[in-house]
């Protein structure tokens, strides 16, 4: 996963507002097997709103959403190497539910980048 946009102003927003999707701590893994694996496609339940946030347990998938500069353009993307499940919880999997945080937080600053881009 990449986005690659021109203006670092807006790609230090994606990255921190990624990382924030990435991160609720509301539950620990404890919580969330007593509530019956809210995640599972067999039983899904929406425990927090939006739904596509995600939990973040070990601060793997966080701390792989990176930015990078090459040239005029900037690259914020998550590092496969290190958090090489990150498409399953993007994409979602026969037995686990998807959460787009990717796309949905791209959708949640579409006004704040648009600003960004007519300043």
């Amino acid at each position: 996963m990449e986005i690659k946009v021109k203006t670092e102003r807006i790609a230090q927003l994606l990255l921190e507002r990624l990382r924030t999707n990435a991160g609720l701590v509301d539950h620990s893994l404890k919580d969330l097997r007593a509530l019956g694996h809210p995640y599972s496609t067999a039983r899904p339940q929406a425990i927090h709103s939006p739904e596509w946030l995600v939990h973040a347990q070990t601060r793997s998938l966080q701390d792989a959403i990176k930015i990078k500069q090459e040239g005029d353009t900037f690259t914020v993307y998550i590092d496969d190497a290190e958090a090489p499940h990150a498409q399953y919880v993007i994409l979602g999997t026969d037995r686990m539910v998807s959460r787009d945080f990717v796309s949905a937080t791209l959708y949640e600053l579409r006004g704040e980048i648009q600003k960004i881009l007519n300043e």
